[in-house]
């Protein structure tokens, strides 16, 4: 199995993870574990806007440089919307990296967006594929430091060879790097979306794009582990 780690989502090739682990990927595993139908993940806050003029069932979900877009039903916490029952729901999602690199891996064959609360789904379902090409696609900016996002890409691309792992080794670096969510002038910024957004294997399926009605969509795929 050939495995990359790139940061150009649009030279993703093969099985394509895209990675937004604060908190655009952990967000729509939460929402896909609460039952909605599917999602549609948009570039712009127009584009989300646009579908709820036609759909005015549909409910909008997301952030613009972290924040709520004002108009929209929820911003992007996963603990706002953990006990929400979306069962039946279409939700629009807009984020500021995540779904901008869904919507850029489409020439890949298959595009997850992975997230630590679906890793063990996420390394199962690429272990079962007959495809041999992985692109892990962290969408946070590249910096000196490693980010949360490439953490996560490097911690699958070691499951994935069987080497060692330590997620709470993981956790520490991720928290050393400092994080909004852990300042507590800025409460818009729970804290408690660092630590969800830190754990493992909360569901046993991945968040998988489709087409659905000439729509670009996010839906649950079971995975057995």
């Amino acid at each position: 199995m050939k495995i990359d780690i790139i940061h150009d989502a649009t030279q993703a090739k093969g099985i394509a993870v895209v990675i937004d682990i604060f908190r655009a990927a952990t967000v729509e595993a939460f929402i896909l574990g609460n039952n909605a139908k599917y999602i549609i993940p948009v570039k712009t806050k127009e584009e989300a806007f646009a579908l709820r003029e036609k759909n005015p069932d549909y409910l909008l979900l997301g952030e613009n440089n972290g924040y709520k877009i004002e108009g929209f039903d929820y911003g992007n916490s996963p603990v706002e919307i953990k006990n929400v029952d979306f069962t039946g729901k279409v939700v629009v999602h807009r984020s500021s990296n995540g779904t901008q690199g869904l919507v850029a891996a489409q020439n890949a064959d298959e595009v997850i967006f992975g997230s630590f609360v679906t890793f063990a789904a996420v390394k199962k379902y690429i272990e079962q594929s007959k495809n041999e090409t992985v692109s892990l696609v962290p969408t946070l900016a590249k910096t000196e430091e490693t980010n949360e996002d490439e953490h996560f890409a490097y911690y699958l691309y070691k499951e994935l060879h069987g080497y060692d792992t330590d997620m709470e080794e993981v956790r520490n670096h991720i928290k050393g790097l400092g994080s909004v969510l852990l300042d507590p002038k800025f409460p818009e910024f729970p804290e408690e979306d660092f630590h969800l957004s830190l754990t493992l294997d909360l569901y046993p399926f991945i968040c998988l794009t489709d087409k659905r009605d000439g729509k670009l969509i996010v839906r649950k795929q079971e995975v057995n582990l």
